[in-house]
Parts: structure tokens; sequence; C-alpha cells
């Protein structure tokens, strides 16, 4: 946004933009009014939106609570109802988990060369809406993707249209090692159920043991991630303010060479392939957002990066496959855990199909209605 710096959630980087941004001027051509600018985790690195430059952002339904990360910011905008909708970039989860846990509707697009361009880490990343509402999210997606009349776009009219029965497969099974929290796998299970009473053929089916190979996919987003942080860092204006742990990072970016990035592209081109003839009998996929409820606003302090990493690895297993795959993925909400944090389910879908996830969540919008806002629980 002209006049504005674009921080990336650390102190590091000091130069105001001289025009709006691509998003932004998109976003002022739809008639929004834009509001301003909100947190992220240092370097869009972390799962958690807290930083040393920026402070802890806390989740509006539990300010003990993180939000998610990158785009924690966005998501307490939207959730506390200080926006209507928010803009967010995805680059494993970074959309979705936010919206998860702050109860928001959150969708990450396949990679479209005509809609907003974003080469960060290696083409991972991809812009997207945070919304309260199936409809809003619907609507901003159109606009982010360049539709000159977003109102009438074909995923504005997929919400309005039922989806017709489908076929969905469901899994609560990550492809790590990592532990599903008995909240989270419930909350799948349970839109499962629901799933099934509107009249979808819904079956589980081990999607990441039997289709993807997850150790090539893993190793692939993390050299494509740990090669695009090097990249954010090499324009950074005073890098020595960046947190030890994301220096830590920085170094190890440094040492992937390029063969990697290579390889890591083909091993996208393989699952990408296996994918679509695997799941050709199936309309959508339903499984977690997180493995895990939402921690702590705090839960991350003083660790250093290996820790860090292996707690973010083990919290959202789900999610940075699909930004590999390129396939297009919503989380919306499903349930609270006990202590009234959302939980947030996700359904994916091959590229080309996401006039069905749109259908199929304003559906499920429609039979298991939300709060919309945290600020609903304020008397």
């Amino acid at each position: 946004m002209a006049g504005e710096t674009t921080s990336l959630g650390t102190g590091a980087v000091t130069r105001r933009a001289q025009a709006d941004g691509e998003v932004v001027r998109k976003l002022r051509a739809a008639g929004a009014v834009v509001v301003g600018k909100t947190n992220l985790s240092e370097l869009q690195i972390w799962a958690l939106t807290a930083s040393a430059t920026w402070g802890v952002t806390r989740n509006p339904w539990n300010l003990e609570r993180s939000p998610g990360g990158t785009s924690g910011g966005s998501a307490v905008a939207a959730a506390a109802g200080m926006t209507a909708v928010a803009h967010g970039v995805d680059g494993g989860g970074s959309i979705r988990l936010p919206a998860a846990w702050c109860g928001l509707v959150g969708f990450k697009p396949a990679p479209d060369p005509a809609a907003v361009s974003w080469e960060a880490w290696h083409g991972l990343a991809v812009h997207g809406p945070l919304a309260r509402s199936v409809r809003d999210a619907a609507l901003l997606a159109a606009v982010l993707a360049g539709d000159p009349r977003p109102a009438a776009s074909g995923l504005v009219a997929a919400v309005r249209r039922p989806p017709g029965r489908l076929r969905i497969a469901v899994t609560v099974s990550p492809p790590t090692r990592a532990p599903v929290d008995a909240a989270v796998r419930d909350a799948v299970l349970r839109t499962a159920r629901v799933l099934e009473g509107l009249g979808h053929s819904v079956e589980e089916r081990d999607v990441f043991g039997g289709l993807l190979d997850a150790q090539r996919v893993g190793l692939a987003v993390l050299v494509r991630f740990l090669g695009g942080t090097r990249a954010y860092a090499a324009g950074l204006e005073r890098p020595e303010r960046l947190e030890p742990r994301t220096r830590t990072v920085v170094r190890v970016g440094r040492l992937v060479p390029e063969r990697a990035l290579g390889a890591a592209q083909r091993a996208q081109a393989g699952e990408q392939r296996r994918l679509a003839t695997a799941l050709a009998d199936v309309d959508a996929l339903l499984m977690p957002v997180s493995a895990r409820v939402a921690p702590r606003a705090d839960a991350w302090d003083g660790l250093g990066a290996t820790r860090a990493f292996a707690r973010q690895s083990r919290l959202i297993p789900f999610t940075p496959p699909w930004n590999l795959v390129g396939w297009p993925a919503l989380a919306l909400p499903a349930a609270r855990d006990p202590n009234g944090i959302p939980i947030g389910v996700q359904l994916v879908a091959a590229p080309g199909r996401e006039p069905v996830l749109f259908s199929l969540a304003a559906q499920l919008e429609t039979a298991q209605p939300w709060r919309t806002s945290s600020s609903d629980l304020v008397d």
C-alpha cells in the first residue's frame, strides 16, 4: 500500500512502498475500502503470529490462545468484526490455519498465472480470502483472481447452487506421525456424518498413506520453503534485526543448492500426476486443517528454530501438501474445543473444481450454522 511499510512481520524491513501493490489495486478497483495492514509472523515463516518487533497477536475468541499464522492478523481482523473480509497469503496453510482457529472461511486457490502474481517460496504461496461467510470468501476470491464482475463470478454463483450428490473421501490420518487431537478428529467425523445426511457418498480413505509420497512431498516443500526464505532475506535493509531463530532458518536456506530446487519441482509434477489418477473417482476430500487445537499465544516464546520447526510440522501436517500439488483447499468452521476455540475442517478438490468446494461449503454452512464473529460472544 502506497506510503506504508510491508514489514513481513520484522523490523528488518524499513522501506515504504512508492505505489499500491497488485492486491491493493485490485481491491480498490472493486470498490473495497482498504482499512490498513495487519500482523504476521516474521518473514511469514511461523504458524503462530508473534514477533519481537510487532508483539503477540491473540485469538479474539480467547486472548490466551493463538489465532494461528502466518496471516494471523488478517484472521483476527475478520473474526473480531473489525473488517468484513481480509486478505491473506498461504504458502503451507497460512490462510487455512488462522481461519480454522478463528472461526472463519479461508480459501487457498490453485496457482493461476492470470491472478495476483506471487513468487514466494518458489510458487508455493498464493493470495486468498478470509471471511465470516462462504459467500464473502467467494466474492473476495473473485476480486483477487481479477474477475471484472466479482459479484457475478462463478464462485459466487456456486454458493447459491446446490452441489448435487458428491463423492467425498474423508481422512483423519496425517502424512506424518503427528498426533491428532480428539476434538479435531471428532469435528471431521461429525462433518462427514452431516455430509452423509445431506445425501453425499462419503468414505474413509488413507489419502496420504495411499496416494501421496509423504516423505517426498515433505522434503520438496521444505526445500522450496528454505530457498524462498533465503530470497526474502536477500532483500532486507536491516537483516541484523531478524530474530535469532529466523536467522537460523536463513542460514540453512543459503545451503540449499539450486539442483535441490529443481528436484522439488519435479516432485511436484510427479505427485500431481499421481493424485489426478488416484482421485479421479472423488469430487472432494474432507480432512482436518490442523492436527491440534489452538495453543497458547506465547507457546513458542524462547524456542529456537529446530524446536519451533518440530512443533510446526506436528501442528500442520494436513495443509502443505496441497500447496505443493496446487490443489485448491477451503477451510471452514465445524466445531469448538472444550475451551470454546473454533476448530475448522478442510475441503480439497482438483484444480478447476473450485465451484464444487464453494457450493459444498455453502451447503454445510446452512446445515450447521456457526457464529460468524467472536463479537457475537458479547452480550
